[in-house]
């Protein structure tokens, strides 16, 4: 009977571990689900520390929320780029709240913009990251189905990627030709993390060529490819795309 209630221990034990996992690592569809809270949960559950980084801010939530953290003694890093600020007056407010708060930013001040989207846990061990900005209406739904912008948000816990994006924040942050101070910048600049390796399954560009190895996967296919687009401006990925149909390629 012991034996049992041991081995059935063990396996509840799994279960709990397993349904945690599942739980951490999600893909969230703000067409009728509300990754905002999902984002704002993992915000205020936060210990250790928050790395932001962002193209432009335009809900106050997630701003309050940070400044929250800082005033609870966890550390918040934030990255950057003010040329977001001509066209969202929202972004140049919210920038100054997390500056007045003491959370050091540092700006992208040179070469593309920075366009990043994401926001990683360190206690946590989790990354958000998606296409979508933080504004109000990004994340999260006004009526499922009908009123929402078709966004998709990874929650993710996978631990080679979330030193991926450890490794290449970190990266950023030391930068001293494409990165300068915003706000409260320390005096010396110091990573947070080990220099961990980048994940194969990710790509950063412009340091990495999104659009090589997109071309190399689109030569590659045999059978199928379905795409989900903004916009495109780039026409190698329309030729690849021309070609793979012209062998039969659907």
């Amino acid at each position: 009977m012991r034996r049992l209630s041991g081995r059935l221990a063990i396996v509840l034990g799994l279960i709990v571990l397993s349904s945690g996992t599942a739980r951490a690592e999600r893909l969230c569809d703000p067409a009728y689900e509300d990754c905002r809270a999902v984002l704002i949960n993992y915000i205020r559950a936060e210990r250790v520390g928050i790395d932001v980084a962002f193209w432009f801010m335009e809900d106050g939530r997630y701003a309050n929320e940070l400044v929250k953290k800082v005033q609870e003694g966890v550390p918040v890093r934030v990255l950057v780029d003010r040329r977001a600020d001509e066209g969202h007056p929202l972004n140049s407010q919210l920038v100054a709240q997390l500056a007045a708060a003491g959370i050091p930013i540092r700006q992208k001040s040179g070469g593309p913009i920075l366009h990043w989207k994401m926001m990683l846990f360190a206690g946590q061990r989790v990354v958000e990251f998606s296409g979508a900005n933080y504004s109000a209406e990004a994340l999260s739904y006004g009526k499922p189905y009908a009123d929402y912008i078709d966004e998709a948000v990874y929650f993710c816990d996978d631990f080679s990627i979330v030193q991926s994006f450890m490794r290449r924040f970190d990266d950023l942050w030391v930068d001293m030709t494409l990165f300068s101070p915003c706000a409260n910048t320390p005096a010396a600049l110091v990573r947070n993390y080990g220099l961990f390796a980048i994940s194969p399954e990710l790509n950063f560009p412009p340091g990495e060529s999104y659009r090589t190895r997109a071309i190399d996967a689109y030569q590659s296919e045999p059978s199928a490819i379905d795409v989900i687009m903004y916009r495109i401006t780039d026409p190698a990925h329309v030729d690849a795309m021309i070609a793979a149909a012209q062998r039969g390629v659907k």
